[in-house]
């Protein structure tokens, strides 16, 4: 059996779990997933931003490997190159990151 999010999300405490909060939405959680998660920042992004020339860290498939090196600021950087290299908003693209953070953490979203 494969575990997915919902089954890890299902495993954190209610009174544990992040309140969500409106001023962190969508560039903060989006930041914060990346930083979570570095092997979703496809290779291509690194070439535009200096953080790869500063950690030269790579997985072997090409992507970048960062994890609490990477800070908001960089990571918020390297979103804005990301959503370059694809043609598209970043405001888009961080809403999507944001949400996946979101949905990872098991924090309901509320406006």
């Amino acid at each position: 059996m494969t575990t997915t999010v919902d089954d890890l999300v299902a495993q954190i405490p209610p009174e544990r779990r992040e309140q969500f909060s409106p001023t962190r939405y969508p560039y903060t959680y989006a930041c914060d997933f990346m930083r979570q998660n570095p092997n979703i920042i496809p290779a291509g992004v690194a070439s535009d931003t200096d953080l790869a020339d500063r950690l030269d860290r790579h997985y072997p498939d090409g992507h970048m490997r960062t994890g609490n090196l990477m800070s908001r600021s960089e990571a918020s950087s390297i979103r804005q190159a990301w959503a370059r290299m694809e043609g598209r908003d970043d405001g888009d693209l961080a809403r999507v990151l944001a949400d996946a953070y979101l949905r990872v953490n098991g924090i309901v979203r509320t406006e």
